[in-house]
């Protein structure tokens, strides 16, 4: 996990548990538009707040223009030299990560897709950015049988080039590996998402997925799947 250097006053208390996927953050360099370069860079595991990190293994990255795949691999930093044509471009950034079920038991797979805009204008990239706050448990675990809160924090990196306001945030659930989704009702005040789960009784897979759209045609898509107990 990575954060900016921070000064702790005595008896601050830190909350670094909670819900981890890919969202970008103070640790790590953000994505980037050098104006011939598109460089991408999603940590696979941020947390609460500024918090990123990563972990995992079989991860699979794809950047795409349209259905042209341009350039994939095995890590969360991927550059491409741009030969597209000079003007507003749209492009799609994949992002799928899965680790051994053996070590991360709650959490075991994401897969993310970022849709955004962009011409030759340098800087910062507006790939939206969706986090969760949900209260968990020292294990990471969210307690069975009850109703949860889900916090969802959306916003594009402070600065980006091209960046919308943020128009609406669409939530859905599921409780059976993916196989089936309800749609989740998702409430709005000010800069803030909220929204209501019902937890499986006695335990079980607990998989979200959600779509936040802006008015600059930026979009973020993401599944995650993970557990009660």
């Amino acid at each position: 996990m990575r954060d900016l250097q921070t000064r702790y006053t005595a008896g601050q208390t830190i909350d670094w548990f909670g819900v981890t996927a890919p969202r970008q953050g103070d640790g790590f360099w953000l994505a980037n538009n050098t104006g011939t370069i598109l460089k991408m860079n999603t940590p696979t595991a941020s947390g609460p707040g500024e918090l990123t990190g990563s972990f995992g293994s079989g991860r699979k990255i794809a950047s795409r223009l349209g259905d042209t795949l341009l350039r994939s691999g095995a890590s969360q930093s991927i550059s491409w030299s741009r030969t597209d044509a000079a003007g507003p471009q749209t492009y799609r950034y994949e992002l799928d990560t899965t680790v051994e079920p053996t070590t991360w038991a709650w959490s075991t797979r994401t897969a993310s897709a970022w849709t955004f805009v962009t011409d030759r204008a340098v800087g910062t990239l507006p790939l939206l950015g969706i986090g969760y706050d949900v209260a968990t448990g020292l294990d990471g675990t969210v307690r069975a049988g009850g109703r949860t809160t889900v916090g969802l924090e959306v916003a594009h990196p402070v600065g980006a080039v091209g960046a919308g306001t943020v128009t609406d945030v669409a939530l859905e659930v599921s409780y059976d590996e993916g196989a089936t989704w309800s749609p989740v009702t998702v409430e709005r005040s000010g800069d803030d998402w909220t929204a209501q789960l019902s937890t499986p009784k006695g335990g079980g897979s607990v998989s979200l997925r959600h779509d936040g759209t802006t008015t600059r045609a930026t979009r973020s898509r993401r599944r995650w799947c993970g557990r009660s107990a």
